[in-house]
């Protein structure tokens, strides 16, 4: 519920923005787009197109909303997706301009010749440069991360800056033997298959894909976000899951079923933007090392997903979830030996699955 408010009220914002913007062009004298000043107060053309703004902002906020539930699996490239939008939103805007304009008029010829008006072709130019915006920005946001190209715009990170977060660094199995099995173009299709599959998981339970590395993914999320109803444990399972629901497409097409291990860690790192020619936000600290190896002893262990006990210590009390200590390990560039335990889901709810 919270999601589909946030879009709705993004929508509204934005399409505010950009039709008040344009009508304070035209009152102040600017008129592109009309032949002559507007005389009403500048009072009356906001309240006039107020209307307007919350019309125009709920329906593509809705169309948004509908589109981004749509479950099938349409790969396009950036710009494609950006124009086919633009397109496919100005018809729309075509559509709706054209009956309202009929059924206000009550004639056919005077909504033609409106749709033909210098007022409407301006109308017209404006809805397309707007939704193209639209669109684009939504798509970077989507490339980036969410929240990432918001951060790159306010420089929030242009100095290094100090944060409790999460990592988790995810990794398929048997890579180098299902490697050899396919040939390079179709196990590139195999990861990104698999890596479709994150793409839901990351958005509903609040966290951030810091990297790709071949064939793994390093996650992140702020410390509370992760914590919270121990979305940083619901990821992993719920990505486990849809692969499994999968299982039959991924034996028919590739031959082979993927399968990942996880390692997870929590601490403080220095998070700062790096790099001139090509920028990205990075993470130092160690808490990435620990994580990093962590995960490297899940073959050892034959177990799925680790963790360290800092972040056991910090779970909240869930009975999805059963984690059981599996041992002190020494990991590399580390003096002191470290408790590592395991994560599985609960076979019985009644359990009390978080130990501390």
């Amino acid at each position: 519920m919270k999601s589909v408010i946030k879009v709705l009220l993004i929508s509204l914002l934005y399409w505010t923005f950009a039709i008040y913007t344009v009508v304070t062009i035209r009152f102040v004298g600017l008129d592109f787009f009309i032949e002559k000043p507007l005389e009403a107060s500048i009072s009356e053309i906001y309240i006039t197109n107020l209307a307007g703004c919350i019309i125009l902002g709920l329906l593509w906020g809705l169309i948004e909303i509908i589109d981004d539930k749509i479950k099938v699996k349409r790969k396009r490239s950036f710009g494609m997706v950006v124009l086919s939008k633009t397109i496919i939103y100005t018809i729309i805007f075509f559509i709706i301009s054209f009956f309202a304009s009929w059924i206000g008029s009550g004639s056919l010829d005077l909504s033609k010749r409106y749709l033909l008006s210098a007022l409407m072709i301006g109308n017209f130019l404006f809805f397309i440069i707007a939704s193209f915006l639209f669109h684009f920005f939504k798509q970077m946001n989507r490339k980036f991360g969410p929240g990432i190209l918001l951060q790159y715009l306010t420089g929030k990170y242009f100095y290094p800056i100090e944060e409790n977060r999460i990592f988790m660094f995810l990794d398929l199995k048997s890579s180098t033997s299902i490697a050899e099995k396919l040939s390079h173009l179709r196990y590139s299709k195999l990861i990104q298959d698999c890596f479709s599959e994150l793409t839901d998981p990351v958005l509903k339970y609040k966290s951030q894909i810091y990297q790709y590395v071949g064939d793994e993914v390093v996650i992140t999320w702020q410390k509370k976000d992760g914590l919270t109803n121990s979305n940083c444990l619901k990821l992993y399972f719920d990505f486990i899951n849809r692969l499994e629901n999968k299982k039959e497409y991924f034996l028919n097409f590739y031959g082979v079923f993927p399968e990942f291990k996880a390692g997870l860690s929590l601490g403080p790192v220095m998070v700062a933007e790096v790099g001139e020619l090509k920028t990205e936000i990075a993470y130092h600290g160690d808490v990435l090392n620990t994580a990093a190896r962590i995960q490297g002893y899940c073959n050892k262990f034959n177990k799925q997903l680790l963790t360290t006990e800092t972040l056991v210590q910090e779970l909240e009390e869930n009975t999805d979830f059963v984690t059981g200590f599996i041992g002190e390990v020494e990991l590399r560039g580390k003096e002191a030996l470290s408790r590592i335990y395991s994560c599985e889901k609960s076979s019985d709810n009644r359990d009390n699955s978080i130990t501390h």
